[in-house]
């Protein structure tokens, strides 16, 4: 297609007056090359910047001309633009209210793939990166490091469904005809209105459902179910059939939205997993005896990697070397 066609396309959808079956074109097209996917952030990020309310899209022959020079000039300072920074991405129709950190999730951005009737929307988070998400009922969700997010465009409609495969916080809005259920690898969360935070990597062994406020009712692939209370803590793993509550500082497992990460007498395993995701690295370790047994208390806030390292040498004597993504660490046991 030539670049006027797919960027009359993109805005098309933007809008919300692109038809499903070109829909689904745009997304092959997307998936086909990076240039492509350059371009379809590119697009989107000009046509936010200057027409994010849709009422005043541009629909004058001037205005148009205006916005496809802007267009054509934005990969010149897409790199200083596109830093770290919470961004929101709004359509027309209120399907996606979306606000990502960084260039890495432009490109992880999956905008719409087909799931029956309805499209899949996901929210794909690069290690090292957070990202902010407002879905159409007013729910807002944080989507932690080495996440990924989907729901379904219809989300509010007939249900309000999210699954989550990584780590996420949760305000729901509250809404008593229609539950808000979240989907994990081991169990669902179904609650009305509230705040929480649910941990679930496909590469950890359990599902982490931590509650600040309200009540959520957790439930087991299997069928086994709790219900929570402020301040409680579920631990569910289906294909052991195990799901316990205990009692936890909440606070300390959603602080990371608040760009905090605290430890309190956390096994090492643990330590070295967060913080993996937390600074987007490779965590290699060696000369390991013992590894629960080796627990840690800290707070890492704007510490560079290299000195909380150091920090942590002072506790925990070691060798540490950093190559690109991959840190190799070795153990010094006294």
């Amino acid at each position: 297609m030539e670049l006027t066609e797919i960027t009359n396309q993109i805005i098309k959808y933007l809008e919300g007056k692109l038809p499903k079956d070109e829909q689904l074109q745009l997304v092959q097209w997307v998936k086909e090359s990076e240039s492509n996917a350059r371009l379809y952030a590119e697009t989107k990020d000009a046509w936010e910047a200057n027409y994010i309310d849709a009422s005043k899209f541009a629909n004058t022959k001037n205005e148009w001309t205006k916005f496809q020079f802007q267009i054509k000039n934005v990969s010149a300072d897409l790199n200083l633009r596109l830093k770290k920074r919470l961004r929101i991405w709004q359509s027309a129709a209120a399907i996606l209210v979306l606000m990502l950190l960084g260039y890495g999730a432009f490109l992880s951005f999956n905008p719409i793939e087909e799931e029956g009737e309805a499209l899949m929307v996901q929210t794909i988070v690069p290690s090292g990166e957070k990202s902010q998400i407002v879905l159409p009922d007013g729910t807002r969700i944080w989507v932690n490091s080495a996440s990924v997010l989907s729901y379904a465009t219809d989300f509010g409609k007939n249900n309000r469904e999210v699954k989550i495969d990584g780590e996420a916080f949760f305000e729901v809005a509250h809404n008593p005809d229609m539950p808000f259920r979240v989907f994990t690898k081991d169990c669902e969360v179904k609650v009305l209105g509230t705040k929480f935070n649910v941990r679930s990597y496909s590469s950890g062994d359990q599902t982490e459902t931590a509650l600040l406020e309200g009540k959520v009712e957790v439930t087991l692939l299997s069928g086994k179910q709790v219900g929570l209370s402020p301040g409680e803590l579920a631990m569910a793993n289906n294909d052991r059939n195990e799901l316990k509550v205990i009692q936890k500082s909440v606070r300390n497992s959603i602080c990371w939205k608040d760009n905090v990460l605290r430890f309190d007498n956390t096994p090492l395993s643990e330590v070295i997993e967060k913080l993996g995701h937390w600074y987007g690295i490779n965590l290699h370790l060696s000369n390991i005896n013992n590894l629960e047994e080796k627990r840690f208390t800290f707070t890492v806030k704007t510490e560079s990697l290299s000195e909380l390292l150091n920090i942590i040498k002072l506790v925990q004597p070691m060798r540490y070397q950093i190559k690109g993504e991959d840190v190799y660490i070795e153990i010094i046991n006294k």
